[in-house]
């Protein structure tokens, strides 16, 4: 019982504190969006707040964080980096560059609707700059529950998919739970498939690359 207290109760509802202030501390990362302008070999990003203005500190880390989730989804080779006063611009240095973009092209048209593979780069984008600048968020944190809880935010690709952990905490609570009951082999191997299954439709994990 005291497992089941502290698995099934206690713990759910100390992480369910968490995402609650992890949400409201970081929702500043999901206020802006960034547009890119230009041909692919000399790239410029802005800004798009959707409410208010970022401050002067804060634009540059931001700016930062768009050019980098841009370059990894979108650009291949090397490439110099030039920050500027509201905008951030990415130019190609390498000339494989060029080769690797006309295949990518070509693999492209392979694809039934190529415009749904435009759409799913974007939002790959933009979900990987939220990523990096919660990041910077949480390295510039005063709140010490946050600062506490940093490792385990972190070990997600956004800070709000910490709702992961409190369904490992069920699960094992559900695994325990099988343990007495008839045909208890039946029971972990369904609840073990159908989390297998959100992690890999969600996933929720931070990849190390």
């Amino acid at each position: 019982y005291s497992s089941a207290l502290a698995y099934g109760v206690l713990i759910p509802l100390f992480l369910a504190g968490l995402m609650v202030r992890q949400y409201i501390a970081l929702q500043e990362a999901r206020l802006f969006c960034a547009y890119a302008e230009g041909e692919p070999e000399d790239i410029t990003l802005r800004l798009q707040t959707l409410q208010g203005q970022l401050s002067k500190e804060s634009g540059p880390k931001r700016l930062l964080a768009a050019a980098a989730a841009y370059m990894a989804v979108h650009c291949r080779g090397k490439r110099m980096v030039r920050l500027h006063d509201g905008s951030i611009t990415t130019t190609s240095t390498d000339n494989d560059g060029e080769e690797v973009r006309g295949l990518s092209g070509k693999m492209i048209r392979v694809v039934a609707n190529a415009e749904a593979a435009r759409n799913i780069d974007a939002l790959k984008t933009r979900r990987l700059t939220e990523m990096l600048t919660e990041r910077i968020m949480l390295d510039e944190a005063e709140d010490r529950f946050l600062i506490g809880f940093r490792s385990l935010l972190c070990k997600y690709t956004l800070c709000q998919d910490v709702w992961m952990f409190v369904a490992t905490k069920l699960l094992a609570l559900a695994l325990i739970s099988c343990v007495s009951m008839t045909d208890a082999w039946k029971w972990p191997i369904a609840f073990s498939v159908a989390m297998a299954v959100i992690v890999g439709v969600c996933q929720p994990y931070m990849w190390p690359q």
